[in-house]
């Protein structure tokens, strides 16, 4: 029932991955939407290093993910456990796109 759903979107792999991460890295905003529903947190870290979703679709460059992420609550500059944040990974993989809207939506926080 909906008590196990909710126990499979909340679950994590051996590092600590969540559902919500593999289906934000990969690109997929439908399937996103559902594990929310479901009750996953945008906002769950990685127990191995502290990453989260956005840090995920932002290495992948899933700019359309880390949209609706932010719309969702998600941190769009969460620093990892060594300060690594979701731009950092972005301008890492060569996502320039990604890397600007990080970077606007950073100038409209400030």
């Amino acid at each position: 029932g909906r008590a196990a759903a909710a126990a499979a979107a909340a679950a994590t792999d051996r590092h600590g991955s969540t559902a919500l991460m593999w289906a934000a890295g990969g690109g997929h905003v439908a399937a996103c939407e559902l594990l929310l529903q479901l009750g996953a947190s945008p906002r769950a870290r990685q127990q191995k290093d502290g990453r989260t979703a956005m840090h995920w679709a932002a290495r992948n460059g899933r700019l359309e993910v880390c949209r609706w992420l932010v719309a969702q609550g998600c941190d769009a500059d969460a620093p990892t456990r060594d300060g690594t944040t979701p731009l950092h990974w972005a301008v890492w993989q060569g996502h320039l796109d990604l890397c600007r809207w990080l970077v606007a939506l950073a100038a409209l926080a400030s």
